[in-house]
């Protein structure tokens, strides 16, 4: 900022745009405090040596679509479900819920038919409601972590050898899901497009020199560039979990309350 240049003001509101930005992304990508609250229990069981677990085969997303009644009268309400389908050894479902729904996207695409491990924390009777749960493969590691219906972990520790806790190993590293790198034009065209304006506005400062624009001039085009690049990138990233979605193929199931049948 010394000097009052064109250039320095730019450069200054760039990094305070991008550190407001990559602060309010990590907050955002954080799970919500009661998943991460039952996901640290399941970590620690693992970390301590012992957990329960199912071999399990993925297959693929689920979005499933609920018909109940409305909230005035004559009409229905539908809720939509996101979740991965995982089959055990007898061929049963369960279905894997998660907090962000690309994530389901992805590992549908990524990790259909993968073989692997369902596992879930040694101390699930001291868990309420959704259970926490990770899937783990056998080929790479790769992790998913997420929510399950409690019954589906009831029945499975009742019915199956996951009754015994299974040891864990150290040997053996959890990776996250790999993000995917297609380039997708709603996502990427919105921030090369404010990128490109952003850099067109500066164009007078670097043709005529910072000292040959006068101070209400180059404060305006200092604006209005940082405007356009950050419009671009809010519209790109908002438009990034949107993308992933309607570029999966889903299996659709509708289901509806039977006490409007």
């Amino acid at each position: 900022m010394t000097g009052g240049t064109f250039i320095g003001s730019f450069l200054f509101f760039l990094t305070l745009f991008g550190t407001l930005k990559i602060a309010t992304f990590l907050r955002r990508s954080a799970s919500p405090k009661v998943f991460r609250d039952k996901v640290r229990v399941l970590i620690e069981d693992a970390a301590a040596g012992e957990v329960h677990a199912v071999r399990v085969r993925v297959g693929r997303p689920l979005l499933l679509r609920y018909s109940e009644r409305g909230d005035h009268p004559g009409q229905i309400s539908v809720t939509q479900e996101y979740s991965l389908l995982l089959h055990d050894a007898g061929g049963d479902e369960i279905p894997l819920a998660t907090t962000e729904v690309s994530e389901l996207a992805r590992a549908g695409e990524l990790l259909s038919g993968a073989q692997g491990w369902l596992m879930w924390s040694r101390r699930y009777k001291l868990i309420e409601s959704m259970q926490p749960v990770a899937f783990v493969a056998d080929h790479d590691g790769t992790t998913i972590l997420g929510l399950t219906n409690p019954a589906e972990v009831t029945y499975r520790t009742a019915t199956h050898s996951a009754r015994d806790p299974r040891p864990t190993t150290r040997d053996r590293r959890a990776r996250p899901l790999r993000r995917n790198a297609k380039f997708r034009l709603p996502v990427h065209g919105p921030i090369a497009a404010g990128a490109l304006l952003a850099s067109l506005l500066c164009l007078p400062a670097l043709l005529l020199g910072t000292d040959g624009l006068p101070a209400l001039f180059a404060w305006l085009l200092c604006g209005l560039a940082a405007a356009a690049f950050v419009y671009g990138v809010l519209r790109g990233v908002g438009a990034n979990t949107d993308s992933v979605v309607k570029d999966t193929e889903w299996t659709v199931r509708d289901e509806q309350d039977p006490s409007i049948t």
